[in-house]
């Protein structure tokens, strides 16, 4: 028997015959052998992967080898402003939205679980000064890298469920997909709030994004309508969501309280649609890739998907983040736009959102650019 769904709690649960074909990722950008399993909730459209004992198993290699943001040397990757249209590191986009909300006080205590590196905490501690803050992580391989972040007072190791004292802000960044029982993570959670405190989780959204379905250390894969529903189920009203902080990603505001909303459902077909988009575009970059020289666009989850179905087929990488291009990814260069060889063919692998328009930004008479389908259909 599966669990019940964990976002309303229905045993009406179907498993997708088409996803073990796939190839994977992992979420430090690793391939991962095709295999696996998701499954939708026929009653509100919800996806997630069974906690299978292989499942576990997986996972628990992948985060045993965990290394975060390796290709640009530990540096979180850049993103690009929606309201600038400047580069910028994602923590730090979404530290100073925080900020701009005015919700949030000047004197606080912030938790970030599954702090990595400390990027998150890095970027609070530069718009929040005087706030006291922890991390929370599996163990402390990376806490030498945090010690010098202002404000920084501690890192506690060791399950969510058990975290001690209280916090004026509990964040997860791209954590919350990762929890086997993320319902009941955000239950115990509440015990840890000040009077007045906030969650805040920012998580990739599988509506916008269907390599998110690939990454095979992802339990859950949230749109707005199943995040908001899962929040309300254990006891929080939503303050913000936001679709346009981050590209693909939803950043979302929350705290104690009821909510007084009718909760929509996700069309069940949504994780087919997406899975039939993605087979379709592995297909259009095994075509391009025909083409030499041949490279991918990016060095982060989509392109590391392709280059695992590709192998030798490719023969550079390119990518807009300074402190990525001269390096090397899987054993190819790293180029900057401005480096792409002569008579080159570079595959856009990304979200239909985004990938015409890096396209128009890396258009040159010399190279051909190739995106996915225009829609997932």
């Amino acid at each position: 028997m599966t669990d019940p769904c964990h976002v309303c709690g229905s045993a009406n649960l179907r498993t997708l015959p088409d996803y073990p074909a796939l190839p994977r990722v992992s979420s430090d950008c690793r391939p991962v052998e095709a295999g696996g399993a998701v499954e939708v909730c026929l009653s509100c459209g919800a996806i997630r992967k069974p906690a299978t004992e292989r499942f576990r198993e997986e996972i628990g290699a992948i985060y045993s080898a965990y290394d975060v943001y390796y290709q640009g040397g530990g540096l979180e990757q850049v993103v690009f402003d929606s309201r600038s249209g400047q580069p910028v590191r994602r923590s730090d986009l979404l530290a100073d939205r925080l900020r701009g909300t005015g919700l949030l006080p000047a004197q606080a205590r912030a938790i970030d679980l599954g702090c990595g590196n400390g990027a998150f905490l890095r970027a609070l501690s530069s718009v929040f000064a005087g706030w006291e803050l922890f991390g929370l992580e599996l163990d402390d391989r990376s806490l030498s890298a945090m010690s010098d972040i202002p404000g920084f007072a501690g890192l506690r190791v060791g399950d969510v469920k058990r975290l001690d004292g209280a916090y004026d802000l509990v964040s997860m960044i791209h954590a919350l997909e990762h929890f086997l029982d993320p319902l009941e993570t955000l239950v115990a959670l509440r015990r840890n709030l000040a009077p007045g405190g906030h969650v805040f989780i920012e998580v990739p959204d599988v509506s916008k994004n269907p390599f998110d379905l690939l990454i095979a250390d992802h339990v859950s894969h949230f749109t707005p309508s199943s995040l908001t529903r899962m929040l309300a189920r254990a006891g929080y009203e939503v303050v913000r969501i936001e679709t346009d902080w981050v590209r693909k990603e939803m950043s979302v505001l929350a705290r104690l309280g009821a909510s007084p909303e009718a909760f929509a459902s996700d069309p069940p077909e949504l994780a087919e649609t997406q899975l039939a988009w993605l087979s379709e575009t592995l297909q259009a970059a095994r075509s391009a890739a025909e083409s030499r020289p041949f490279g991918l666009f990016g060095t982060s989850i989509a392109a590391t998907w392709l280059a695992g179905a590709l192998a030798d087929r490719i023969d550079f990488y390119l990518d807009e983040d300074p402190s990525r291009q001269g390096r090397g990814f899987m054993g190819k260069p790293i180029f900057a736009p401005s480096d792409m060889p002569h008579g080159a063919t570079v595959f856009v692998g990304l979200a239909p959102a985004i990938s015409s328009l890096i396209a128009a930004r890396l258009a040159r008479p010399d190279v051909q650019i190739v995106v996915p389908p225009a829609v997932a259909r």
